[in-house]
């Protein structure tokens, strides 16, 4: 069944063996996704996997995080990574029940269980053992992802019908360009701190993080891999 949404055509399949074609026989026809105003800001251009048009680079980027983040190997490797949060996040529970019986909130300890986890294998950073300052920071950035998916979730007009683009009058673009700016001062700042511990002579023999990888494949190809490349699994990962 054809329908159009606004500027945009939209197909619905029903039958199995149709469904089948499309991801076998015409899958890479398929690949591509739609350009949508949240790609824009937080796939830095349509960069990332969730956004990015079908080819080189879309082929890199999924290459690399199955080897680096998703293989079985690198997997075993992260075990332990999984395991120390757990136990933190249990202990923390156990440390503020005791505590005259108060009342737990759980939600934001769930939701921060896999961002540790993710922030750690792709950066090689400790959450759990953060000072202050740091764990003010990491808290606001996961407030700040929470409202980039919750606007991004929303409809937007203009994805649909391009002329009120240029009007804004939900107001998602300006929130959109606030969110991002927000989001880039705190990963940008985590980038910059694993290029410096890069020469850190007592870090070598250490096992290379996500982030590293991207470096060192920088070094190569600067304007290929670029450092918005290093974010996409932050952000695939705490979605």
């Amino acid at each position: 069944m054809a329908l159009r949404f606004g500027s945009r055509p939209i197909v619905v399949i029903t039958s199995p063996s149709a469904v089948e074609e499309c991801f076998t026989k015409n899958d890479v026809v398929l690949a591509n996704r739609p350009l949508f105003l949240t790609g824009k800001y937080f796939e830095y251009d349509h960069m990332g996997l969730g956004s990015a048009p079908y080819g080189r680079l879309w082929r890199d980027v999924r290459r690399i995080m199955t080897l680096e983040l998703f293989s079985t190997t690198r997997l075993k490797t992260y075990t332990r990574i999984r395991q120390d949060e757990v136990v933190f996040l249990i202990k923390q529970l156990f440390q503020d029940c005791v505590k005259d019986f108060t009342r737990v909130e759980m939600k934001s300890r769930i939701e921060g269980l896999p961002f540790n986890i993710i922030l750690k294998m792709v950066a090689g950073t400790q959450p759990c053992e953060a000072n202050t300052n740091d764990s003010k920071e990491v808290n606001e950035f996961k407030e700040v992802i929470r409202d980039a998916f919750e606007t991004s979730g929303a409809t937007n007009a203009s994805d649909f019908i391009p002329l009120l683009k240029w009007i804004d009058f939900q107001g998602l673009e300006k929130k959109l360009v606030k969110l991002q700016n927000k989001c880039d001062r705190f990963l940008h700042k985590l980038i910059e701190e694993c290029r410096s511990k890069r020469g850190d002579c007592s870090n070598e023999g250490k096992e290379k993080t996500f982030i590293d990888v991207i470096h060192s494949l920088q070094d190569s190809e600067p304007e290929y891999y670029t450092d918005n490349v290093c974010l996409e699994p932050i952000y695939t990962g705490q979605e």
